[in-house]
């Protein structure tokens, strides 16, 4: 198991590299059992103070290894694993999840989460390119839909530079064991040569970004929040203007797919590091 970056809270730069079964059992420690109970103390009665006190857990960076900052350019390993967050569920469901999630073979860890309102899952795979991950995640979910768990996970988990919180669960979920999932690699990413497509020394409209994006993808439901990344992946590498993006991607608004989500998207694509 590769070393991950350690930080004592979210507002602190990388202190140090651990791994990860390392950093698993610390989250047995008394102080972080003291700290999530407040957390989930002040979650039933003040939601700013919840994630206050949320900001001040130790964390990790699942996904990579990081140098002065938790940013993509600051990126010195990344790790092959991908972490799952399950959000909401209810209190009642939770150990019914965890209980399905914890036979899947490819499962290293499961854990609810601070909140004690989700799980976290994090999972072992073969991919060793950081600009495959978001493809990494999208197997890594369909694994798990496959395999029956019926719930959404939070997209943020694309980032490679997501940040996962310390939590407490006196039964946690570690298979030291667990199989690395096979990642089947995004041709389309590799064979994208920006140049051939659109003329040099020329701005493109963002209807030719759209038009070459309709070839690989395709917005319907099911696949829109690829499609988005995918598509914003494609104006950044032409030099369009973040705002730009999120208009013109903004009439594939829904009531089941909002300006906030769209948004959050493109942004996170444009935080993407490409080499």
């Amino acid at each position: 198991m590769n070393e991950i970056s350690y930080f004592s809270s979210f507002y602190s730069e990388p202190e140090t590299r651990l791994l990860l079964p390392t950093l698993l059992s610390i989250q047995h420690d008394v102080a972080i059992q003291q700290h999530v109970d407040l957390c989930r103390y002040w979650l039933k009665r003040d939601k700013t103070k919840y994630d206050e006190h949320k900001k001040r857990l130790a964390s990790f960076t699942t996904s990579g290894v990081f140098h002065l900052k938790r940013t993509l350019q600051n990126l010195e390993k990344y790790t092959r694993n991908v972490i799952i967050d399950y959000d909401h569920i209810p209190n009642n469901l939770i150990p019914h999840y965890k209980e399905r999630i914890s036979k899947i073979d490819c499962v290293f860890t499961c854990f609810i989460s601070p909140s004690g309102l989700g799980l976290k899952v994090i999972i072992k795979t073969t991919n060793n390119q950081h600009l495959q991950h978001t493809v990494a995640v999208q197997q890594c979910w369909d694994k798990l839909k496959s395999s029956g768990i019926d719930l959404s996970p939070d997209i943020s988990g694309k980032d490679v530079a997501r940040l996962c919180f310390m939590s407490y669960d006196e039964n946690i979920y570690i298979n030291t064991n667990a199989c690395d999932l096979a990642i089947i690699e995004d041709q389309s990413s590799k064979g994208f040569k920006p140049k051939r497509v659109f003329p040099k020394n020329h701005k493109p409209a963002l209807e030719s970004v759209e038009n070459y994006t309709n070839r690989v993808l395709q917005c319907v439901v099911g696949n829109r929040n690829n499609y988005v990344f995918r598509f914003a992946l494609n104006a950044k590498q032409q030099f369009v203007a973040i705002d730009e993006t999120i208009q013109f991607l903004l009439k594939h608004e829904a009531d089941d797919f909002t300006q906030l989500e769209i948004t959050k998207t493109i942004i996170s694509a444009y935080n993407t590091y490409e080499r």
